[in-house]
């Protein structure tokens, strides 16, 4: 598992069902393309809505592991290369889906 990324977070009031699950990543496999969304490394972001509850979804863009650097120069290089791509796609997804509210950060794990 990679020690860090780059996330939409995807939240609704009703519970999501797989076929929301299903639109949500068709929709920002379309957006990455159209917007050519590159993670750090400039590859195309992943592209993959899964639901973790019954309210959230969550989508990781990107992945990464510490190297030998120093860790918090890395994130803030992630984080530097891709946020402004995840709050695009969070604002398009926003226009498409307004019953859902949606969130891009950086998060570890």
């Amino acid at each position: 598992m990679s020690d860090f990324g780059t996330i939409i977070t995807a939240t609704s009031k009703q519970t999501f069902t797989e076929s929301e699950e299903e639109e949500l990543t068709e929709l920002l496999q379309q957006l990455i393309v159209k917007y050519k969304a590159l993670n750090a490394e400039g590859e195309l972001m992943n592209a993959q809505f899964e639901i973790i509850d019954s309210k959230t979804a969550v989508a990781p863009l990107s992945d990464h592991y510490y190297g030998d650097e120093d860790p918090e120069n890395q994130v803030d290089f992630v984080k530097d290369n891709e946020l402004d791509y995840a709050e695009l796609l969070a604002e398009k997804l926003q226009e498409f889906f307004p019953n859902f509210s949606f969130e891009a950060k950086l998060e570890r794990w």
